[in-house]
Order: structure tokens, then sequence, then C-alpha cells
């Protein structure tokens, strides 16, 4: 087991730093904001760099096997365990104020409550 993690660690350490940038995740890609294992699952939350930070994408790695499955590719701002649940706040379009809540139960997405902007937001000077 010793020999087995030199191994991984003296790989990882002997590839050059543009090698590394190169096998970013074609989903994820450079930056993970957030993980949480739920449902024999690690659920990662990626960021759009291109935003600095914003609503990224969703994807889980099954533990078992270490299987892989993209659930949202934008528009995701915050993940979150409570109890037996994922709770995930997604933001619709980039340009639109209005958010979806969706909750992963029993193997499965299913949309909680969308919410709409209360009032539109004016300047308070034109």
């Amino acid at each position: 087991m010793l020999s087995f993690l030199s191994v991984l660690v003296l790989g990882a350490a002997s590839q050059s730093p543009r090698k590394q940038r190169q096998q970013e995740d074609p989903v994820l890609g450079h930056r993970i904001a957030k993980g949480i294992v739920l449902d024999g699952k690690l659920w990662l939350r990626g960021t759009d760099v291109s935003r600095k930070g914003g609503p990224g994408e969703l994807i889980s790695l099954r533990l078992t096997d270490d299987s892989r499955s993209v659930h949202f590719q934008r528009g995701v701002v915050d993940i979150e365990k409570s109890g037996h649940d994922l709770w995930v706040l997604r933001q619709v379009a980039p340009d639109v104020h209005e958010f979806v809540v969706w909750i992963w139960r029993s193997g499965a997405f299913e949309i909680w409550r969308v919410l709409h902007p209360l009032i539109k937001m004016n300047p308070l000077f034109s």
C-alpha cells in the first residue's frame, strides 16, 4: 500500500505544470468550489472562472466504481446536504435573476421551488 501511494505522489509530482494544466476536467474546468459525500457519491460543484467564481457545474462520482455523471452543465450557485437529500440552487440563466431549487431524492432530481424576484431593481438616479 505504501509503495502504491508513493507511486501516486511521485507520479503526480513528476508531471510538468504545463501537463497538469492540460488535464482540467471538461465540465468542472480548473476549480472545484465545493464537495459533498451523499448517497454513495462524491458531488462536486465547479465554478465559472470567466464569471469570477460564479455559478458553475455539478457532477457526481460514484464511490464504488468511480463512474461519473454530469447533472448540470451550468448555473449551479450552491449545493447543500440536509439529511438524506442534496439541495441544489441554480440560476436559470446568467442574465436572469430567477432561481430553481432542486432536490436529489431516491436517485433523481426533482424541482422543489422556482424563486422569482419580488421586485425589479431600478436605479435610484437616472
